[in-house]
């Protein structure tokens, strides 16, 4: 699996954040100004946005599936809207859309229903098979395994969701338990001394490595005979370092200096769908669909108050692609002006 935003780049080198003009993802760094789209949604460009609707009020929404009624504490919606200008009405009709869409007769799926509405999570744009960059696929993937990525039938913010249970509809819309793991078909670890961490500071001749374990679990349904594209359910996707770390790094007008980073697990916050191409074996997900929580610490030489304890979330707005043969593998690889690193896991059944 590719990305060109590594989830654990953003930890080695945010939380390192020792000078070099480096991510500040800490407690204790600079706050961002007041004035922009991450803090204010009411800045952010016109673009297709992801909304939660809250289904709370005295009349709730509803769908049904398999005769049973399912009542969410709330609902996903994808809208093009202006932030600059009211949008709550597109939401709210995007999201009734997507409980009608999801439903057998039966539902109550209205917009004066919904108790409020928030951008979720987050300033964050939706991608749809019809706005994927296919130029992207094509060049990490092939022109064939683009072509087959262009022909997925299903929308894969809408009614992807058909094509899996019920659990794991209620999983993909709902805050994660600790058994979602269960809710997949193939559950993975990591394999014996084939994961690891591997970070190069500035100031190093030989690079520090360590082992990483962890567990994913998927669901990669037939979708239909003759479907050379399919979507794919990721239910968790979770690393940790089996022991501290390291990196040497020479920081301008503070010298030389050891960062320890202890206690790294990665775990994906919310479980997510992306593109499975059975025919390449391929696993493809688009921007911002995969959202991390990074927890660690750093401690070493303090340079610009970075020690201390972490617990991030970090939205990958890149292409990740993952390679899918019963067991999942992926390697990726990054670089700072402090830090180098690259990680690479193995998953099997």
């Amino acid at each position: 699996m590719k990305s060109n935003m590594v989830v654990l780049g953003v930890m080695v080198v945010g939380l390192c954040n020792c000078g070099g003009g480096g991510p500040k993802t800490s407690d204790t760094a600079e706050p961002e100004p007041v004035e922009s789209c991450k803090t204010n949604f009411s800045l952010c460009p016109p673009a297709i946005y992801n909304f939660r609707c809250w289904n709370e009020g005295p009349n709730k929404n509803y769908h049904v599936i398999g005769g049973i009624a399912q009542q969410p504490d709330w609902y996903n919606g994808c809208a093009y809207v202006d932030p600059a200008v009211g949008w709550e009405t597109e939401a709210k009709d995007a999201c009734v859309a997507r409980c009608k869409n999801i439903s057998e007769e039966g539902y109550v799926c209205k917009q004066e229903n919904w108790s409020g509405v928030d951008e979720e999570p987050g300033p964050q744009t939706c991608t749809a098979p019809d706005t994927l960059n296919m130029l992207v696929v094509e060049q990490e993937l092939g022109t064939l395994a683009a072509n087959d990525a262009s022909a997925l039938s299903c929308d894969l913010w809408e009614d992807c969701f058909d094509f899996f249970s019920l659990e794991v509809q209620d999983a993909l819309s709902t805050p994660p338990t600790p058994t979602v793991r269960y809710t997949a078909d193939t559950l993975l670890e990591t394999v014996p001394s084939a994961s690891s961490v591997t970070v190069l500071g500035n100031a190093q001749t030989a690079p520090t490595t360590r082992a990483l374990t962890g567990e994913a679990a998927y669901t990669a349904p037939l979708c239909g005979v003759g479907e050379v594209a399919c979507p794919i359910y990721l239910a968790q996707l979770d690393l940790s370092a089996a022991s501290a770390f390291s990196a040497t790094i020479a920081v301008p007008g503070a010298g030389t200096v050891t960062k320890t980073f202890s206690d790294v697990e990665i775990h994906l916050k919310q479980p997510t769908l992306g593109i499975w191409l059975p025919n390449f074996e391929y696993a493809i997900f688009p921007p911002d669909s995969l959202v991390f929580t990074v927890t660690g610490s750093v401690s070493g030489t303090e340079v610009a108050g970075e020690n201390g304890s972490y617990l991030e979330e970090h939205i990958v707005r890149g292409y990740v692609f993952g390679t899918l043969d019963g067991g999942l593998t992926f390697s990726a690889e990054g670089e700072h002006s402090l830090v180098d690193f690259s990680v690479h896991a193995e998953f099997a059944p």
